[in-house]
Order: structure tokens, then sequence, then C-alpha cells
């Protein structure tokens, strides 16, 4: 019996939306996230993505499972398919990673945040299924602990995350990007 990983999760999705579909789930995901609407009547900003570069996506996911959420996905492909994992990055899919990673904590740092829940969703090695490497950053905040409606898996946020993304872009070009090297989009 294998070993759970959390990326198994993400595989499990993967293929239940080919078999219903017949289309790749990251390719229709990343297509959606360029191509976000809103839900409410609010202003015309529509974008959920926070920072970018040729080789990761840093966004607020459309459904946050955490107040404050944001996800980092690799967008860089090898000659055999998406990243799906560490070992398939090269150094600079790698940096760009870490850059991300960095960029994400800035930006929860300048926020408040105390604590911070990174989970990473790699692909099993070998496995050749169109998943893309996934990060998840949760932060707790201290003003929003686990509330009842988060026990019951229904994940109430007190913003669109549209207007979260906005905060963040805002952090980043008020100071936040101090020590981060690649371009903000």
């Amino acid at each position: 019996m294998p070993a759970f990983g959390c990326g198994d999760l993400a595989a499990e999705t993967v293929k239940a939306y080919a078999d219903a579909t017949g289309s790749d789930f990251f390719r229709d995901f990343l297509r959606a996230i360029r191509n976000n609407t809103r839900t409410d009547n609010g202003p015309d900003e529509h974008n959920l993505v926070v920072w970018e570069d040729e080789n990761v996506l840093l966004f607020v996911p459309k459904a946050q499972v955490s107040q404050w959420e944001l996800q980092l996905m690799v967008t860089a492909d090898t000659d055999a398919g998406p990243v799906g994992n560490v070992v398939e990055a090269d150094a600079k899919v790698r940096d760009s990673i870490d850059t991300g990673i960095l960029t994400a904590q800035k930006i929860y740092a300048g926020l408040g945040a105390k604590l911070v829940t990174s989970i990473e969703l790699p692909k099993r090695l070998c496995l050749a299924n169109g998943q893309r490497l996934l990060y998840s950053f949760l932060p707790k905040l201290p003003w929003s602990m686990g509330a009842f409606s988060e026990a019951q898996q229904r994940y109430i946020c007190g913003h669109y995350p549209e207007d979260f993304a906005i905060c963040c872009r805002a952090h980043l070009d008020q100071g936040g990007r101090d020590h981060i090297t690649n371009s903000n989009r």
C-alpha cells in the first residue's frame, strides 16, 4: 500500500475531472483564474492574481478554505509535461517557487498574520497525469480563528477573493517587495 500524500487528493480531482469532462483540470483551472468574474456586483476588479513570473502564479483561490488563503501554482512545463513536484523543477523554477513562497509570507507578515500553515500538494514521482505542483498557504489570524462554520465544512470569509487580491497587490506596491527580485504583474 503506498503512503498517503496530500497531492493524492489533487490527483483524484484531476482524474475525476478528466473522466467527467474529457478536459485537463489544471489547464481549465488556469483559464478560470485568468478569466475570473466576480460573484457580486462589486467593482470591475476581477483579477485573482497577486504576483507571477514566467514559472509560477501566486493567487487568491475563488473558494477559500481559510480567510486570507493564498495558493502558489507552478505554471512551468518540462518536456514531459507540467512540473508536478520539486524533483522535476529546474533551478529557475525552484528559484521562482522560493520567491513565490517568500512573497506570500511577506504579504502575511505585513498584514499581521502570526502563523501560516503551508501545504505542498505534489504529484507522485514518475506519474504523468497533468498534475501541477501546488502550494496552499493558510494563515491563522488572531481575530479570525477557526469557527463553527469551518467545523461544518462551510468556509465563510468576510471578503470577496478579488478584494483580498487587491489588498495583497497593494501591499506589494507599498514596499512589500523589498527583497523580491521577480517582476510584479
